[in-house]
């Protein structure tokens, strides 16, 4: 259940959270080392821009006890069914509506698992860190702020989908994804969700 009221809640970085953002961090580096592309760019600030927001509104990292390993499959499990079901959806109505198809990116096997993990670790930071620490801290009421959060991860797919249906399960995902951070206190289940939800799209994981 969700409380009411406005309450100061704070994510707590385990060590999960931890190693893929670190993880994250370094790929762009590798990227450089044998390619001028400059994809990874706007994760990157994607990253910085929700580790400076979290920073501000929780007043520095806070280190948190690592989920029990069956409530982190629970969580991650839940998230990531409903990333999966949604994405799966959202890319169906925008070929439908729109005619927009998947994003086809030229990367051997390796660039594309670490361009994936980059991606979902740089969206859960802004989106699920970031900014759910910011509408926490804002929103009378932790539902507001999930719903909040949801609705700008939905806009933020505008330049995939366009306007059409796609955007709603986007939404729906979105609200699942802040909903578990909340619940849980934690980004990892939705950072483990989303990263395992990228590989399938890349086609990494078959």
């Amino acid at each position: 259940m969700i409380p009411s009221g406005s309450q100061n809640i704070k994510l707590k970085f385990d060590a999960i959270t931890i190693g893929m953002f670190v993880t994250a961090l370094f790929i762009p580096i590798i990227f450089s080392l044998y390619t001028t592309n400059l994809q990874t760019l706007l994760p990157t600030v994607f990253m910085v821009v929700g580790f400076t927001l979290y920073m501000f509104y929780s007043s520095g990292v806070e280190r948190g006890e690592a989920l029990k390993p069956l409530d982190l499959l629970v969580w991650s499990g839940i998230a990531f069914a409903f990333v999966m079901i949604a994405g799966s959806v959202s890319q169906a109505f925008a070929e439908s509506f729109t005619g927009i198809k998947a994003m086809q990116v030229s990367y051997t096997q390796i660039q594309g698992m670490m361009y994936a993990i980059h991606l979902a670790v740089a969206e859960e930071m802004l989106f699920r860190v970031g900014l759910l620490s910011f509408f926490l801290a804002e929103s009378p009421s932790p539902i507001l702020a999930i719903i909040a959060d949801a609705a700008v991860f939905s806009l933020s797919h505008i330049v995939r989908y366009g306007f059409s249906p796609a955007l709603a399960y986007v939404f729906g995902a979105g609200l699942v994804l802040a909903y578990v951070v909340y619940r849980t206190g934690t980004p990892s289940p939705a950072i483990i969700a989303h990263v395992l939800n990228n590989l399938f799209a890349a086609g990494v994981i078959r």
